[in-house]
């Protein structure tokens, strides 16, 4: 069976990624294919530097995950996550496994054998340990008469073992005696490692410099909810019933993530153990010696999330201590952090804190201790609080001042010392997920209270230039005298999903100094180590590779690249051979030697042409040998197939198309029609791979060989970025050829999903003007498969097709009218995949395009439209190309057809308004429904577009101003008989248009077209102090301007504050750079979003600088922030100025490298409502109240709160959408806030899990939208 693994990533349990091998066929094959051992010298591009190369280890690993030396250097162990250990030797791996358990391990999701170590005595001893989890059906049926040794359970409660082995003796340890083993943890069912989730389970087994054996535990909490426990009423997706029903844990282990916080719990921790008995030590921090084998004895350090991989400082530790430990720690949706234990009972503060500062979600969660902490005031006055929560026993550390900790029901009153009381250990550093923003920070303190700073600014303590990532790899020491000097004594670490390795130096006390680039991508890395002999930099690049990295001064090898214009074919065939990919990176020349692998002479052209002959099925081993002048070599290999063709597969299930759903896991059966004219199906080898990708990262499953089998698929996605599975088929046959198929399955988002395609050209809402040419851009999230053609669309209709690479094109002379532009893209395999549809404008000339919602209730009983039943959930919600419903519906309906109308002119217009049985026309005075008023009605029947029966018909004459948008809305009950409905208008100079055309509409549920070219810039006169703290923000303007780039004018005076804000579009996807330059002192903060609530700030200017004087402080640069083509973000600049010159200006970097300093107006645009700015306390402007307006819980299950400004007022109407734009939830009348918040209760609606749109129309103002998730 095929399950799909989620190798630590942010937000499904972590440990990550490998980018699959996908075959493609073109009639030109480059292949770049190593031997073993094959020195390859790092391309400048991948940021190594200058004078390392890297080596491949070894071939045909299968998911390797870890690897670790002898003492002597001459061995290496490299164990696969299914169970089995390799022994490698002279660079060859040994035929036979040091150990093979793989019928035991249940190698699914994240888990499998990840831990291994050898006894510090191994060769004298034999010993050696694996840490691993176990298959559900091996640890309920071994043993029995119902046990098959072919059968596995996963998906479901079991536990992870620790077992010590012992090498053999008689075979210099090359084998293992099985009848060795000997079980340190997991004696019984209850005695494991619990495994309540499909990640963070084991990790990682290291020996102490005291001879203790360290042992790292994930939480067993979901990634995928905020998990404080398993709720039957609102269940969540981790296995707590079945464990608790089979004695893995008890009920007080049913705290979800707080499992890390709690000692009495093995999960979330760093174990200390006796390794001659799994034992805890008696100088661990919680040791019970009546109970040495519980949770709490054998407890080092606590608060953990996912600690997948750490090290032991060398020299830190002592015969009694096993010295400090580097800790990488994998994080959930924000942060990835490397902490350090300098000690014991260190507690690193998950999931209260993630990272440096408080988890945005868990840290006012309510979880009682009830292992160890009822209260001490529980009944005393009006303490109802029975258990202590694990929130009141963790605090933050102060500069200098002892921390405090009291009795939330009296806080005067300390908490009893002989409680397990912590101090948050926060980590040496951290980085944050690139989805989020990007960045990294270490912690500091203001005062006495923590605080953080980004990384290279002046005010942390390390420096280094910013990073990010979304899965921490911890790392190791380096102590060889190999690598030039500044690499020697310091710490190696990485990122699995983001593909990086990086050095950091730490001083004598383990505080951080400064991180560096080692390794800027393709370092897909689980695992690092060091030959302790011969030095070097060893890694798994997760799942398929071992690579040594290496220092070589003088001569660097070269690169050798083999391709041909054919791999296969009839007798005699003739091969025209390149090696136009070879390269030497001194530039020295190259010599060639072609072997051809047939007898024939070698051969020393640089591009041969040679022909293969033979009269059976046959496969020849060509061989391509570059030499340098220095005499250092690389070769490269390619397969030559004669009369034989390669199978032909077609993946018959699932089919093509198939959304998965987001409701549960997903069983689908994997099938598919093989043809092979030369083999027969038993000479045909099967290998299905399912695998995850995740923005631009992968996580595989293991290879599944039967013709015919199943994959399970987890529920993930539609959060806003980008997920789909790729079952992929491999079918090689007898004499060595492949082919292969597969298919793509997208989450079902209702109606959003996310696409291997992105347009990037033109953006979302751009505007032109007629007879413009519009430039065509797309862009690959999937970089695994190769692209051969790119069609785009307007509205449906074929503009122009391209099979050249970027594939850009130009819609040239556009006429005016709103358009849908979409883009549907072909790989060489013929697989097709269309892009998410943007929008635009083109102003002037004949228009066409646009469209009105119209929302429908069937079997609506009653006579006029007041019996519409507006409050309920539409039967359907559709858009019409003009403002005119179907006719002939049906009987007993209502509907309403709503959204905006935009006059083409200023002036006076009359509506008319059509239809049967009865209607009424509303227009609003501006995009604010709440200020509409009926300007017309049909209160008997009229014909389809018969405009002058009635008087009530036509409304007076109404003004209208010139590109302004208008809320408009027709209601509209039909009993029985004929039925239609219609609006039309004349405009001001006579012109009659009825029904309204869609040029002049749009929809009520898709968002405006923005305005570009501008910024909004609000300066406050007289205002005295000297940090942005002093504008008087609070305060109407002294005037509100805006701007034609993101610049403001210079030696505009003295003692003033200003804020530019708006919004900023990305041309591309990538990895942007922002910088700021102001006098005297600025901030500058971008949101991941358009709301401005989430903000964060990302460069400063602390003292002043010359205008455009972009590189006088470390702090006016940002960390690499990964914004999405297309997409708004919110960002906003706060500048105050004292005295003597003044400017501010802000530019940055795109992700080809060009920098617009200062950022031009065509990447801008207005932020609206900054001028409602009004006197009266009784409204809050737009802007105000998206950035205190607080909901919460989000993600919510059945009750959700709004929290808004006490001068807010009343909702006017609340509406709730799902993705697809259909109303699910609205509220029938005024909603009145007590104390400022008011609490639904949505029980009614049966919402299910995912993401809704909350829409709050406030009175006289205009709505508010809030993303919200149901769990």
């Amino acid at each position: 069976m095929v399950t799909f693994t989620s190798f630590s990533d942010s937000r499904i349990g972590k440990y990550c990624p490998v980018l699959p091998e996908v075959k493609n066929f073109y009639s030109w094959f480059f292949l770049l294919l190593t031997s073993c051992c094959l020195l390859l010298p790092a391309a400048p591009g991948l940021g190594q530097p200058t004078g390392f190369v890297s080596e491949k280890i070894g071939t045909n690993w299968n998911a390797a995950v870890g690897l670790a030396f002898s003492k002597d250097g001459n061995r290496m162990y490299v164990w696969e996550k299914a169970g089995k250990v390799w022994i490698i030797e002279n660079g060859q791996k040994l035929p036979t496994p040091l150990l093979d358990i793989s019928e035991e391990v249940g190698d699914w999701r994240d888990h499998g054998m990840l831990g291994f170590a050898l006894d510090p005595n191994f060769e004298s001893n034999g010993y050696y340990y694996v840490l691993y989890v176990v298959d559900r059906h091996h640890l309920l049926h071994f043993g029995k008469s119902t046990y098959s040794s072919s059968a596995n359970e996963y998906s479901n409660a079991t536990i992870g073992r620790l077992a010590r082995y012992t090498a053999r003796s008689g075979d210099n340890r090359k084998t293992t005696d099985m009848t060795s083993r000997k079980l340190l943890i997991g004696e019984t069912i209850s005695q494991g490692i619990p495994i309540l989730y499909l990640g963070h389970g084991v990790g990682s087994l290291v020996f102490g410099e005291d001879g203790s054996l360290l042992v790292s535990v994930g939480d067993a909490a979901s990634a995928g909810y905020v998990d404080t426990g398993y709720d039957p009423l609102n269940p969540n997706d981790t296995y707590i019933p079945q464990a608790i029903k089979d004695g893995i844990i008890t009920e007080k282990d049913n705290i979800g993530a707080y499992r890390a916080q709690q000692v009495e719990c093995i999960n979330g921790k760093i174990l200390r153990l006796d390794p001659a008995t799994g034992n805890g030590l008696p100088s661990n921090p919680f040791f019970n010696s009546s109970a040495p084998r519980s949770a709490a004895s054998r407890v080092w350090a606590l608060g953990l999330r996912n600690p997948f991989r750490f090290t032991v400082r060398p020299g830190s530790g002592s015969s009694s201590f096993p010295g400090v430990l580097y800790i990488g720690d994998v994080g959930w949706h924000v942060w990835e952090e490397v902490s350090v234990a300098t000690k014991s009972g260190l507690n690193f503060g998950w999931p209260i804190y993630e990272g440096l500062e408080p988890h945005e979600w868990y840290y006012h969660k309510q979880v009682p201790n009830k292992h160890a902490a009822p209260n001490p005031l529980y009944g005393q006055g009006s303490c109802t609080q029975q258990y202590l929560y694990y929130g009141n026993m963790l605090v933050q550390p102060k500069r200098t001042l002892a921390p405090y900790f009291g009795n939330p029901c009296d806080y005067s009153k300390p908490l009893p010392g002989t409680y397990k009381l912590f101090v948050h250990t926060r980590p040496a550093f951290e980085w944050k997920h690139e989805n989020r923003g990007g960045g990294s920070r270490a912690g500091t303190f203001s005062g006495e209270d923590a605080a953080v700073a980004l990384i290279g600014s002046s005010a942390s303590p390390v420096s280094g230039p910013q990073f990010s990532g979304s899965s921490a790899t911890g790392g190791i020491w380096y102590t060889g005298n190999d690598f030039p000097a500044q690499y020697q004594n310091t710490y190696f670490f990485g990122d699995y999903a983001a593909g990086w390795i990086r050095n950091s130096t730490f001083d004598a006390a383990n505080q951080a100094k400064s991180i560096s680039n080692f390794k800027d991508k393709d370092a897909f890395v689980v695992a690092l180590a060091t030959n302790p002999v011969t030095g070097g930099l060893y890694y798994i690049n997760y799942a398929t590779e071992v690579i040594r990295v290496s220092y070589k001064a003088g001569n660097l090898p070269p690169s050798a690249v083999a391709a041909a214009d054919k791999l296969s074919g009839g007798s005699p065939l003739t091969v025209k051979f390149s090696s136009s990919g070879s390269a030497d990176p001194e530039g020295q020349a190259l010599k060639y030697e072609w072997n051809f692998g047939d007898g024939t002479p070698v051969t020393t052209e640089t591009n041969p042409s040679h022909t293969f002959s033979s009269s059976t099925v046959k496969s020849f081993t060509v061989t391509l040998k570059v030499t340098d002048a220095g005499g250092l070599s690389a070769t490269a290999s390619l397969t030559i197939a004669l009369n034989n063709t390669a199978p032909v597969v077609t993946i018959t299930s699932p089919a093509k198309g198939t959304l998965y759903p987001l409701t549960e896991q997903k069983v689908y059966t994997l099938t598919a029609t093989v043809t092979d004219k030369e083999h027969s199906g038993t000479q045909l080898q099967y290998n299905w791979q399912t695998i995850l990708h995740h923005n631009q990262h992968t996580h595989p499953e293991p290879i599944d060989n039967k013709p015919s089998t199943t994959t399970t698929i987890s529920p993930i996605g539609c959060d806003g970025e980008t997920y789909f599975y790729r079952i992929v088929l491999t079918v090689k046959d007898a004499a060595g050829l492949s082919g292969s198929d597969y298919v793509d399955l997208y989450p079902d988002c209702g109606g959003n999903v996310y696409k291997a395609v992105a347009i990037t050209a033109p953006t979302e809402g751009q505007t032109f003007s007629a007879g413009a040419s519009i430039a065509l851009k797309v862009t690959f999230n999937d970089l695994s498969r190769a692209w051969a053609k790119v069609v785009y669309y307007q509205n449906g209709n074929r503009i122009t097709e391209t099979t050249t690479s970027p594939f850009g094109s130009t819609w040239k002379d556009v006429p005016g009218g709103n358009y849908s532009l979409s883009a549907k893209a072909t790989d060489a395999l013929g697989h097709e995949v269309e892009a998410t549809a943007v929008r635009i404008s083109v102003t002037g000339g004949p228009n066409n395009s646009g469209s009105i919602t119209r929302e429908y209730w069937a079997n609506a009983h009653g006579s006029t439209v007041a019996t519409i039943p507006l409050s309920n959930t539409p039967t359907s919600v559709t858009e019409l190309p003009s403002f005119e419903a179907p006719a002939y519906t049906g009987d007993n309906y209502g509907q309403r057809v709503r959204g905006y109308i935009t006059a083409p002119a200023t002036g006076g217009y009359t509506f008319w308004l059509a239809a049967d049985d009865v209607a009424e026309l509303w227009l609003s005075t501006s995009e604010d429904p709440a200020r509409k008023t009926r300007i017309a009605l049909v209160e008997r029947w009229t014909g389809q577009n018969e405009w002058g029966k009635y008087p009530g018909q036509q409304s007076g004459k109404v003004m209208l101003e010139a590109g302004k948008r208008y809320y408009i809305e027709a209601l509209h009950k039909e009993q029985g008989g004929g039925d239609n409905l219609s609006v039309g208008w004349q405009l001001p100079a006579g012109t009659m248009e009825r029904p309204v055309p869609g040029n002049r509409l749009a929809s009520y549920l898709k968002p405006p077209i923005y305005e570009y070219g501008k910024i909004t810039r609000e300066y406050w006169a007289n205002a005295h102090g000297s940090t942005v703290a002093t504008i008087p923000l609070g305060n109407t303007p002294t005037s509100v301007t805006e701007l034609p780039s993101f610049e403001t004018p210079a030696y505009a005076g003295d003692n003033y504050g200003q804020r530019v804000r708006g919004y900023i579009t990305a041309p591309a996807t990538g990895g942007y750079t922002f910088w700021l330059a102001a006098d005297d002192v600025a901030e500058l903060w971008l949101s991941t979003s358009e709301d401005p609530a989430r903000k964060t700030r990302i460069a400063l200017v602390e003292r002043w600088t010359g205008q455009n004087e972009w590189g006088k402080y470390p702090g006016q640069q940002s960390g690499k922030v990964t914004l999405e083509a297309g997409k708004r973000y919110y960002i906003e600049a706060l500048h105050k100025e004292q005295g003597g010159g003044d400017n501010l200006s802000v530019g940055w970097q795109l992700p080809a490298g060009t920098m617009e300093r200062p950022v031009p107006g065509n990447r801008l645009s207005p932020f609206k409502g900054t001028s409602q700015f009004v006197s009266s306390n009784l409204i809050v402007s737009e802007a105000t109240l998206a950035e205190t307006t607080l909901i919460y819980p989000n993600p919510f299950s059945d009750q959700i709160t709004i929290s808004l400004p006490d001068s807010a007022g009343e909702i006017e109407h609340l509406m709730l959408y799902d993705l697809a734009g259909r109303v699910v939830f609205q509220n029938t009348g005024k909603i009145t806030f007590t104390n400022s918040e008011v609490t639904l209760t949505l029980n009614s609606a049966k919402l299910g899990s995912g993401f809704y749109i909350l829409r709050l129309q406030m009175e006289n103002r205009k709505a508010n939208v809030f993303k919200v998730q149901k769990l």
